[in-house]
């Protein structure tokens, strides 16, 4: 076009708004190249080298400080002997580190962890001492390993990431410990019960130890409860012969991590944990592989980014002849591979055999990759590589320079439907992916995953702190009216957060939690429901409402269902035919005679924002509990609406839970949960030793969703335990993706304790299980002693677009005594209830894992997948089961 031709956005004109067209011009200039960025980032044959990880080489005008070091912490703990004098919060320089990258701080570190008293070696746990360390931004140089104490959230500065840095001296294990060894040879804490620990925002670098040959960024083997998120690792990528790496979990039953980026190194990720879900990782340069996973249950390795390395995945598959719930001659027994990009890579997962082991690769997409799957040895070396046997190959002559996309593959036994499992190497039939649970921000389809909210932008003065609002936090007084105060006064803010600082927050009524909230806590503060408005089991009360629920009501008496009989009456027969369904007939369980309508009374003022209409709660750092006695305590309803993420993709995922432990009564809407423990206890969490203090208490219900508005409903690494009808039930439920669903059937359950319907009555209203034969162990038992009745752990009923990936269900004991399950011989009976599922729903459930059931998974009652056939180390794993082709 000619130059005098050529068209500006904007022309002169003595009627426009040059100020107005401007803006305009400058906002299609973005719009593009908002585009192109988003072309570049998705594009499925680019894996982007891992930026500056330290984050603290930017212009001095460029940082904000974060308000987390900014405010005051006012936190105390309430049941510690000496509350006033406990600090909760630790600022490192406080004690005396320097931060400047030449003074050694280890010692002024350790002082911060030690001050008043802590749970260190010898304790076997504590609730009344936990603490936050803090590290302001800094280079801080190590020459021993920081021994993280139980209960400790180590917190660096969001907006100017500190560096540990090991000094060419350092001697230990890793630069942060959290479980050390002791002089024989013994961890501090058990490490299945090493709970309640955060680790954020921070860059582990080990470069510089004994000349890049060893070194560990973090020893973690840890629990539930735990989070490892927002931090880099940077290890040798000079030296050949280096055999550090970024951390080392070589035992646990986790749990959670994500966000995480590993440059150099031997590994990146050494694992070895009974259960995991690693979300959002991103790897460069490991000289072997980027990941390395000794032993495992079940784990789920979720939105990955490998470059410039010999293996994505290395996974030992050689089972010793017996193994043990503590993973001895356990190897890797389940791995899902889901949403990675490999580029440079020469095999993307290197398994050592293929007679053992169960695997699962979904929507990787690979450049200059040779290899997807090999078996064999896993050495990196020119030799090993010669030796392989490729499963699975990548790039080929004819391929070069183009992407590979391995749409679904599997390694393992496949169901469909009712029909009988078959052992399939090969690829399969993806299951489909509601476009509402896609990441909304990329166009290959990965799984929307989304890392806990810092507010890093926000500044002090918009944080509201509940205790200088009324609020005392001291496990004593009722503190649920200056709390709703602060909730009705922060709804008509919508930049600010409300911080809680850590305490015993007692609620004695329901507290109402506005759309437009977003919680923070301090080293796990607690809210309690206590009193008698929650102690009537047979009228239950919320506590903690999120957003005010539809209205219910009975449907025409026409079609409502009579009254249902107690199920130890007469009507429960014990004369049932041994091939009678165990579960209650249909009609029985249902709960169809009520309807939802409209709540015209639903809050929406018009001077609300409009992410705030669309329910954007954000909750982290915080447990929901109740004080007993308190039978009749629904402790979380979630009632909120979908956020409209097509008109605004920021507001996907903006309702959820970030290491935030409840136990939840009910989801009625929308909700993102990461890390999330719905546990009941069943030992003292206030231990003086590493003895177990049995307890016994009751919780009927774990989880249940039940999402007709359609979600979606995200749970990754979220766990309920030892509740005594169901810990995860899903009724009428869409869009729902679970990520190493993890459930423990209660311990007291079993020989010689009532049944668990006897326990805890079923209620329609909650759409509970009712068992006709029971989940025994045998029938022939069942029908002499009702009393194996016992808690199904993941029960799906009538529900469509549900994604289940990697589930590790236990049921470890028989009335406290594990020999059921050490003797591969079945605890309960069935574990697993898909019921009334359509073919076309798109149920899909992929690497079952169980221990200590007879059935792995049932169908409408029927029992489609015996243990004994799919033995898998001290598990049983199936591959896949889908409801239809």
């Amino acid at each position: 076009m000619p130059a005098s031709q050529t068209q500006l956005p904007f022309q002169k004109s003595a009627s426009h708004n040059y100020i107005s067209e401007l803006e305009q011009c400058i906002e299609q200039v973005y719009h593009r190249l908002t585009v192109l960025a988003a072309t570049i980032q998705t594009d499925p044959m680019y894996v982007k080298e891992i930026d500056d990880p330290h984050g603290w080489k930017r212009p001095d005008s460029g940082y904000i400080p974060w308000w987390y070091g900014e405010i005051a912490h006012l936190g105390k703990s309430p049941y510690h002997l000496d509350p006033q004098a406990y600090d909760i919060f630790r600022n490192v320089k406080d004690y005396g580190a320097v931060g400047d990258g030449i003074t050694l701080d280890d010692d002024a570190i350790q002082k911060a962890m030690t001050a008043g008293g802590r749970c260190s070696q010898g304790c076997g746990s504590s609730t009344t001492q936990n603490a936050v360390v803090y590290f302001p931004p800094g280079t801080y140089l190590l020459s021993r390993p920081i021994q993280s104490y139980y209960g400790t959230s180590l917190v660096g500065d969001v907006n100017w990431r500190p560096v540990l840095k090991a000094a060419p001296q350092f001697n230990g294990t890793a630069l942060v410990d959290e479980d050390p060894y002791d002089s024989k040879g013994q961890l501090w804490w058990i490490n299945q019960v090493n709970f309640f620990r955060q680790t954020r925002n921070i860059v582990f670098d080990v470069r510089d130890q004994e000349n890049g040959l060893h070194g560990t960024g973090i020893h973690r083997p840890t629990s539930q409860a735990t989070a490892l998120s927002n931090c880099h690792f940077e290890a040798s990528r000079t030296n050949p012969d280096t055999q550090q790496q970024g951390i080392l979990m070589e035992a646990g039953s986790g749990g959670n991590m994500g966000n995480l980026t590993f440059r150099g190194g031997q590994f990146g990720l050494s694992i070895g944990n009974q259960q995991f879900t690693v979300t959002d990782l991103r790897f460069e340069g490991q000289t072997k592989a980027a990941i390395n996973v000794f032993w495992s249950w079940t784990m789920n390795f979720q939105n990955v980014e490998v470059r410039d390395t010999p293996i994505g995945l290395l996974a030992p598959t050689n089972f010793a002849s017996t193994v043990d719930a503590k993973g001895s001659g356990q190897n890797a027994a389940s791995i899902l591979m889901v949403d990675w990009r490999l580029q440079n890579v020469g095999r993307a997962l290197a398994i050592s055999s293929t007679n053992s082991g169960v695997f699962t690769i979904e929507n990787l997409r690979a450049l200059h990759t040779p290899v997807i799957v090999s078996s064999g040895t896993g050495n990196a070396s020119a030799d090993a590589v010669a030796q392989q046997t490729v499963i699975l190959a990548g790039e080929t002559a004819s391929s070069s320079g183009k992407c590979l996309h391995v749409a679904a593959w599997t390694q393992g036994a496949v169901f469909e439907g009712d029909r009988a499992g078959r052992w399939t190497q090969g690829h399969v039939v993806p299951a489909q992916r509601p476009d509402c649970m896609t990441h909304r921000g990329y166009d290959d389809g990965r799984w929307f995953t989304r890392s806990r909210p810092e507010y890093e932008d926000l500044k002090a003065e918009h944080v509201i702190d509940v205790k200088k609002e009324g609020a005392k936090g001291d496990g004593i007084t009722d503190d649920t009216r200056a709390l709703q105060h602060v909730l009705d006064k922060a709804k008509d803010l919508p930049d600010s957060i409300i911080f809680i600082p850590h305490g015993t927050y007692i609620v004695k009524s329901t507290l109402l939690i506005h759309p437009g909230t977003r919680l923070v806590g301090e080293a796990y503060s607690v809210l309690m429901g206590a009193g008698p408005h929650f102690n009537d089991m047979d009228n239950p009360k919320v506590v903690f409402r999120f957003g005010l629920p539809p209205h219910r009501r009975r449907k025409s008496p026409t079609t409502q269902r009579q009254p249902r009989s107690h199920p130890s009456s007469s009507s429960h027969a014990t004369n049932t035919p041994a091939d009678a369904d165990f579960f209650s007939s249909d009609s029985d369980a249902d709960s169809d005679d009520f309807e939802e309508v409209e709540d015209t009374k639903r809050d929406t003022q018009p001077r609300w924002s409009h992410r705030l209409k669309y329910g954007r709660v954000e909750v982290s750092d915080i447990v929901f509990s109740t004080r007993g006695p308190a039978a009749g305590a629904i402790v979380v309803e979630w009632n909120l609406p979908k956020p409209d993420a097509d008109s605004d993709p920021a507001l996907q995922g903006s309702v959820g839970l970030w290491d935030a432990h409840v136990r939840l009564g009910g989801l009625h809407a929308s909700i993102y949960m990461s890390g999330t423990w719905v546990w009941l206890a069943d030992h003292d969490l206030d231990r003086k030793t590493n003895s177990s203090d049995q307890i016994t208490v009751y919780s009927g219900r774990g989880v249940l969703v039940e999402n007709t508005k359609g979600g979606p409903v995200w749970m990754y690494g979220v766990g309920s335990e030892h509740h005594l009808l169901h810990q995860f039930n899903l009724y009428k439920a869409k869009s729902v993706l679970m990520s190493i669903p993890q459930t423990e059937t209660a311990y007291f359950q079993g020989n010689g304790w009532p049944a668990a319907t006897e326990t805890q009555p079923p209620s329609a209203d909650y759409h509970d299980p009712l068992f006709r034969i029971t989940s025994a162990p045998t029938l022939n038992n069942s029908l002499i002693d009702p009393a194996f009745d016992r808690g199904i752990a993941l029960r799906i009923r009538k529900s469509k677009d549900v994604i289940v990936y990697g589930p590790g269900l236990y049921s470890f004991f028989n009335n406290y005594s594990t020999d059921c399950s050490q003797k591969n011989g079945p605890c309960q009976r069935s574990i697993v209830s898909l019921e009334r599922i359509k073919p076309d729903a798109n149920v899909a459930i992929m690497n079952l894992n169980t221990v200590g059931t007879d059935s792995m998974l049932d169908l409408d009652h029927v029992r489609i997948a015996p243990t004994s056939f799919w033995r898998n180390g001290f598990t049983a794993t199936i591959a896949r089961w889908t409801a239809g082709p």
